[in-house]
């Protein structure tokens, strides 16, 4: 009985302390407390090198400081007419979880192939 007592008192020991531990890599991950900057400066040492990916071409972006030709600019300004050209949108302020809503929701279509 009292190996029994004491061998179920060591699962609990050993499951609070996986807890415990468990508990506070997470805060160390949300909150970035000590000692989470020691912890990734070792798996950055350790990390294997990625050489960059670039695309094939000559890619050159919008800021890069070459000017469009007057004819670049006229399509430019043509496309900009269009509706989906002109940019997005910035999202609204609702958050959260969107429910289903009867009086919002109408009988969709499925297409099978």
């Amino acid at each position: 009985m009292a190996g029994s007592r004491r061998s179920w008192f060591g699962w609990i020991v050993v499951a609070l302390g996986g807890f415990i531990v468990f508990s506070y890599g997470f805060v160390v991950g949300k909150w970035q407390v000590f000692p989470y900057d020691a912890i990734r400066t070792v798996f950055r040492l350790f990390r294997p090198v990625q050489e960059e990916i670039r695309p094939v071409g000559l890619w050159r972006g919008t800021d890069s400081g070459f000017g469009l030709e007057e004819a670049h600019r006229l399509r430019v300004a043509q496309l900009m007419t269009l509706g989906y050209f002109t940019g997005s949108r910035s999202a609204g302020t609702v958050s959260g979880v969107t429910r289903y809503d009867e009086t919002r929701a109408y009988e969709g279509s499925w297409t099978v192939c």
